[in-house]
């Protein structure tokens, strides 16, 4: 809560932009992966590697598919 207290008013915008962006587009790359299920990069690691999620690189960069994603979390019981 205290990060929200010293953001302006445009930065907090931007912050609910990307978020909404985020959650709309189908390929996240891992940072947004990680920001739609408020999850940090070394657990969507542990995910990846036990399989949950499949990965998919393009030019080095990786690319997650947010229905798949969505599909997982749903069978797990989990809310995103």
């Amino acid at each position: 809560m205290d990060n929200l207290e010293k953001m302006s008013n445009d930065e907090l915008i931007d912050a609910i932009k990307s978020i909404v962006a985020a959650s709309q587009q189908r390929w996240l790359r891992t940072n947004q992966v990680c920001e739609y299920l408020s999850i940090s990069s070394s657990q969507l690691q542990v995910y990846k590697n036990e399989g949950y999620f499949a990965v998919r690189k393009l030019g080095g960069t990786n690319y997650y598919d947010r229905q798949e994603i969505d599909e997982v979390m749903e069978k797990l019981g989990c809310e995103v």
